[in-house]
């Protein structure tokens, strides 16, 4: 789903003429009548579309338009980091153009070749990447005429196009080091592996446990979707394993997280007393789950204030140093983990 629509074909549609019709029009190649011309500059005059190509040929014109990408209009995740971003680009004078994929791919490369057609100046994509990214190498070539911003993510190579992301993996194994977990206390860790900040995740929780000489197995991993009722099933799943008391969920997400604990609860489970579960994120409404989420916060609107900060440096050809910029975190303790001395 994207906010803004009007594209060549309905340009071609309003006119009553073939795409072709337009495309010569616009790229001033081949015969037109003089009439039909006529009509199709005026329709492109009265809607404000610019297509790419024929930018181009008008010395670079800004449009002063951004694409925001997003994988989940419904996920606050996505709407907090989306106010950050808004609040940067207009205190410079951009606009957004803001699209959802519903985690579809296919779905982000039509949107993107979309607003490409209407010229926006570049574009910044929300969100983590699929562990298999079939839009990897579109999203390359798309970065040597746009300027890419990944939050969250991080694909390597690509002219113009940088990352601003947390260390999820440090993150995780900040917060394992915090719990000191043993053997004698499990640890689990619940999120979806198709994505690849889940993998970094994973990847920082084995690494833990190999670098502690702790056992470890694929049974302390718990696939599940990135949504609340993923987290529900995950839960639902641990607490079939009649698992002893106490143990520790870390979850890939705050959606998540709010869904085991909710499960948990209705199990009877005691929390944090019994489960200790920690989420990631600190999307708003973690503070008033009952008991409270412990969280990692990634300062989401912060983080999007950076990264539209970013995007307007890379426009203005004002590149950072390394590719991947790294945003703060910290570890929120609240209600629904024991203290670290368990």
């Amino acid at each position: 789903m994207c906010f803004m629509s009007y594209t060549m074909y309905d340009l071609a549609r309003d006119a009553g003429v073939s795409v072709a019709t337009v495309s010569r029009v616009i790229n001033k190649n081949g015969s037109v009548k003089e009439d039909t011309k006529q009509r199709i500059l005026e329709i492109i005059k009265d809607k404000g579309y610019i297509p790419n190509a024929y930018a181009r040929g008008m010395n670079n014109i800004s449009m002063k338009t951004i694409g925001v990408i997003i994988a989940d209009i419904v996920n606050p995740f996505f709407a907090e980091v989306v106010k950050g971003i808004e609040v940067a680009c207009q205190k410079n004078g951009y606009k957004l153009i803001l699209c959802s994929t519903a985690n579809n791919a296919d779905t982000e490369k039509k949107e993107i070749e979309m607003l490409v057609e209407k010229f926006v100046d570049g574009f910044i994509i929300v969100g983590s990447r699929p562990s298999n990214d079939n839009n990897a190498s579109f999203l390359i070539n798309l970065s040597t005429t746009h300027p890419i911003v990944l939050v969250n993510s991080f694909i390597k190579g690509g002219q113009k196009m940088f990352s601003i992301l947390v260390d999820e993996g440090k993150a995780v194994y900040d917060t394992l080091s915090y719990f000191k977990p043993g053997n004698n206390l499990n640890t689990y860790i619940l999120g979806d592996p198709t994505w690849k900040t889940t993998t970094v995740k994973i990847n920082a929780f084995k690494f833990f446990f190999e670098k502690h000489n702790l056992d470890f197995s694929n049974d302390n991993i718990i696939n599940c979707s990135h949504s609340y009722s993923g987290g529900k099933a995950a839960a639902k799943e641990l607490f079939e394993r009649n698992l002893p008391y106490p143990y520790i969920v870390i979850c890939s997400s705050d959606t998540i997280a709010i869904g085991a604990l909710r499960e948990l609860l209705r199990y009877g489970v005691k929390i944090p007393e019994q489960v200790s579960i920690m989420g990631f994120s600190n999307i708003e409404v973690s503070s008033l789950t009952t008991p409270s989420l412990s969280t990692i916060d990634q300062s989401l609107f912060e983080l999007g204030q950076k990264s539209g900060h970013l995007f307007i440096d890379i426009l203005h050809e004002k590149y950072p140093i390394n590719k991947k910029t790294y945003s703060e975190y910290q570890l929120i303790i609240r209600e629904s983990t024991l203290p670290n001395d368990i």
